[in-house]
């Protein structure tokens, strides 16, 4: 498996519908400002830049933070 810190917006969104689907979690999205989508996963908030490339690293240790995750926890 691919480090998962090098991972687009898209493949994290993935794995996070993963997550919540199989944890009976509730999640919602929504469009945020220009490339920016608004995640709300079991109530806790977070913003997902939706560029082109890799998220940067700090990035998604924030959205992680935010959301209350590990790493490991999106090895679904």
């Amino acid at each position: 498996m691919r480090d998962i810190v090098d991972m687009k917006a898209a493949d994290l969104l993935a794995r996070l519908r993963r997550l919540a689907n199989k944890n009976g979690w509730d999640m919602t999205e929504r469009k945020g400002k220009g490339s920016h989508i608004v995640v709300r996963l079991n109530g806790k908030p977070t913003v997902v830049s939706n560029h082109r490339g890799d998220i940067a690293t700090g990035t998604f240790r924030k959205i992680l933070k935010d959301l209350g995750l590990t790493e490991t926890d999106l090895e679904v």
